[in-house]
């Protein structure tokens, strides 16, 4: 077992530091620039801007910090934290919880979002989409472009 072990170790290691060399996939942060539009279940659609923060903990996850605010026929803030899920290259998934405020009224949501990064010189430009699951079973559609960099 020991010795197995002793073998298993620095495969990981290798791996890892591997990984650690490909470029953005090396930065343990990233923060973003999100621009795009909200989609409520009235029908109702806002311009929305946005800060999203990752902090990366392992190559296929990281810790995510998000808010933004939805300005127009709609007037909302939403602020939350959850995790980004890296499957495969690219792609990122949000699953997050985080607070609504609409109207003077505070409400828990659910996020759940995917994004692809495209990497320029340590910048990524990443087509959004998420969706907020509401308390009373309704969704509100969130889609853009984010506008980030890895440090």
């Amino acid at each position: 077992m020991v010795i197995a072990g002793s073998l298993v170790v620095p495969v990981i290691a290798e791996s890892d530091e591997s990984h650690q060399d490909e470029g953005h996939h090396g930065h343990k942060h990233h923060a973003s620039l999100f621009l795009g539009n909200t989609h409520d279940f009235h029908s109702e659609d806002a311009v929305t801007v946005g800060l999203d923060y990752e902090f990366r903990v392992h190559k296929w996850f990281g810790l995510a910090a998000l808010i933004d605010h939805a300005a127009g026929d709609i007037d909302s803030t939403v602020a939350g934290a959850g995790v980004f899920l890296h499957p495969w290259g690219d792609v990122r998934l949000l699953a997050a919880g985080a607070n609504e405020h609409h109207e003077g009224n505070d409400e828990f949501i659910v996020r759940l979002g995917a994004l692809y990064d495209f990497w320029v010189d340590g910048w990524s430009i990443s087509p959004t989409i998420n969706v907020d699951l509401l308390e009373d079973n309704e969704e509100n559609w969130i889609y853009g472009v984010s506008f980030g960099r890895g440090f």
